[in-house]
């Protein structure tokens, strides 16, 4: 099945962030729940995303961005786990 996110939207495969420091201390579930972005890696975005000042759209799909992860959701599309999010709540593209 092929989907194409509409309106503001675009679909994106989380990536695992780290449950470490880099000074190798465990993160307790209670800092895990206070991390507010996570990174992904977008899949699919929606042709009504606009543009930049140079007219390329501003997230196009292969980009790596740190996203809100309360703005976004899960959907299961044939199987496989997509995240789901307006383009409005991505922080960076990395």
């Amino acid at each position: 099945m092929t989907y194409k996110p509409q309106n503001e939207y675009l679909t994106f495969r989380k990536e695992k962030y780290e449950e470490k420091t880099k000074d190798g201390m465990l993160l307790s579930d209670e800092d895990k729940k206070s991390i507010r972005g996570q990174i992904g890696t977008v899949l699919e975005v929606s042709p009504f995303i606009p543009t930049g000042e140079d007219g390329v759209q501003v997230v196009k799909s292969g980009d790596r961005i740190y996203y809100d992860r309360h703005n976004a959701f899960d959907v299961h599309i044939d199987g496989e786990e997509v995240s789901v999010c307006r383009y409005r709540d991505v922080m960076l593209v990395i």
